[in-house]
This record gives structure tokens, C-alpha cells and sequence, in this order.
């Protein structure tokens, strides 16, 4: 009896010590050394300029803070689709020209959507973007949303976690900048822009409202938590960020063990469908397992239950 005593506390050691392992492999334990002098600012013509010092540095919640990657304006696309091309988008990049506008579908009498999704290297037509934009144009709500832009910013996630959550500012730079050009080129207003974001795209959602005050609704599906809870809401999205923020909490946690989405409500309304961690029908895949980001980039991808937040929007 003793020795098999022994033998569990060892094998209980052992599973402990290698998740222990995984888990720093995954994310980096705070270096409480760092030092302001590491912190420095990269700008982008007509984008603004980024520092990776606090409030994006934090020693505890936000112990990598990395600057954004080069080229954005070439690598991140805005795909516009409307009822009149509901299956092959208008595609076009940061420069959006006063000739190329007035050569497109886009319809300033109708609301707009802009969707940005979430830590995926790619996107494909199956991707929930397109199920929500066919449901929109199709079934839902085609009276009202005229306009639906895809931004495509798949081609500037980085090779890590820590560098698409830098990029991702720049994402959400670019996404104000075109929207503040459809107002100053169009009838369009604040109030008929709607901002959704999926997994990062979440958070990313909240550096457009910061640019652009009182925009009528952003929506966040299950926004990522790692690297945003308890932190500035200079970083992560609140209420403050639009005129109606609305919150669904998919697979709420409080490490990547638990969940991946953000499970404190922080919006002005927060729905957690079946509790909002763990959903019927998706079960709970390990994520104990994964210590290559681009694995870990995959399984942000197609997470049963931080997918479903799509679906029950």
C-alpha cells in the first residue's frame, strides 16, 4: 500500500511538472527586471506611431509587449461586400481612392459592418465571416445592413501570440482610417457603423472605437483573454469604446487551461449562453498538449466552444 502511495505521488509530480514546462513554452513568465530603456516606438506614415512601454507593457498581465511588424498597408486587406456582390468582394487595401469608392457598391444610406477576425492564418469561404454576411444579406437584416467589410489581416499576424496582439493595433489604425474616409467621402455617419470582432479581432475592436468616439455598436464574440485581463482599457476593449458594446462569452477563463475568451462582463450588455466556458456539443479538447504557437494558432482557429460565439450571434 505504501509503495503504491509512492508511486501515485510520483506520477501526480510528474504530470504537474509537465504541464508546469508546456505551460512557460506557451507563455512567457514576467521578467519583473525588464527595463523602461527596452521600450521603444515604431511610426507608419498616415498610421501613427506605437510604443511597446506601458499601459501594452504590464510585468504581471502583460509581460511581452512587442512592437508592430513592417508593410501593414500591404498586408492587411478590406474586402467589401453588399448585396449587389454578395459572393465576390471588392477588394482594397489602406489607400482607398476617391475613384475607387465611387466605383464600388458601398451604400452610405445603410448600416455598415466591419468584421475582423480572429488569430487565423488564412481565411477560407467556409470561415464564419462569410456564414454571417450570407445570413445578413440573405435572411436577417438585408433592410437595414447595405455594407459588410471583411478585413483580411491574415497576411499580417505575425509568426507568435505576443506579435498578433502588436499587429493587431495596427489592424484596428487602419480599419478607423478607412472608415473615417467612407464619412469624409459619403453621407455616412458614426452611428451607421457596426464593429465586430471575433478571438483577438475582440480586442482589436476597441482601437477603432478609441480612434473614432461614439461609433453606433461594437460587438466582441468571445474576445481572447490572455494578455488582456486586468489591463489598461487603453489595451482592451470598454464600454467607453462605442455608443452600445455588447459582449457574448463563449469559452470564458482565466488561463488558456480554462478557456480562451475573457470571462469578467465588460460591456454595456455581456450574454454567457451555458455559462460561457464550456458549450453543448464541442466537449473540452486539451489544450495541456499544445506548445508550438502555430498549433496554438490552429486550435484558437477551431475551438469548438470560442467558435460558437459566431453562431449564437
Amino acid at each position: 500500500m505504501r509503495l503504491a502511495i509512492i508511486f501515485l505521488n510520483f506520477w501526480l509530480y510528474a504530470i504537474c511538472a509537465n504541464v508546469e514546462e508546456q505551460f512557460k513554452e506557451l507563455f512567457v513568465i514576467p521578467d519583473y527586471t525588464v527595463s523602461p530603456l527596452n521600450f521603444s516606438t515604431k511610426c507608419f506614415d498616415g498610421l501613427g506611431c506605437y510604443y511597446n512601454g506601458p499601459p501594452f507593457y504590464d510585468p504581471e498581465f502583460r509581460p511581452v509587449s512587442l512592437l508592430p511588424s513592417n508593410n501593414p498597408r500591404e498586408r492587411i486587406e478590406f474586402l467589401l461586400f453588399t448585396p449587389f456582390n454578395k459572393e465576390d468582394s471588392q477588394n482594397y487595401t489602406f489607400k482607398m481612392t476617391k475613384e475607387s469608392l465611387e466605383n464600388s457598391h458601398f451604400n452610405p444610406q445603410g448600416m455598415t459592418i466591419f468584421w475582423i477576425h480572429g488569430w487565423q492564418p488564412y481565411l477560407n469561404s467556409t470561415d464564419e465571416l462569410f456564414r454571417v454576411k450570407d445570413a445578413i444579406f440573405d435572411h436577417l437584416e438585408s433592410h437595414r445592413y447595405k455594407n459588410f467589410f471583411a478585413v483580411k489581416w491574415a497576411n499580417y499576424i505575425g509568426d507568435s501570440y505576443d506579435q498578433a496582439l502588436a499587429n493587431g493595433r495596427v489592424v484596428g489604425t487602419m480599419t478607423a482610417k478607412l472608415i473615417e474616409f467612407l464619412m469624409s467621402h459619403t453621407s455616412a455617419k458614426k452611428e451607421s457603423f457596426h464593429i465586430i470582432g471575433h478571438s483577438i479581432g475582440g480586442q482589436i475592436v476597441a482601437y477603432v472605437g478609441q480612434e473614432i468616439p461614439g461609433l453606433h455598436r461594437i460587438t466582441a464574440l468571445d474576445a481572447t483573454e490572455s494578455h488582456f485581463l486586468h489591463t489598461d482599457k487603453m489595451v482592451r476593449l470598454d464600454p467607453s469604446d462605442a455608443n452600445f458594446v455588447d459582449i457574448i462569452h463563449a469559452n470564458g477563463g482565466y488561463n488558456p487551461f480554462e478557456g480562451l475568451g475573457y470571462p469578467e462582463p465588460y460591456g454595456h450588455q455581456d450574454f454567457y449562453p451555458n455559462g460561457g466556458r464550456i458549450q453543448p456539443g464541442c466537449g473540452n479538447p486539451p489544450i495541456m498538449n499544445i506548445t508550438d504557437d502555430n498549433v496554438l494558432r490552429l486550435y484558437f482557429k477551431e475551438s469548438c466552444d470560442h467558435r460558437r460565439s459566431v453562431d449564437y450571434f
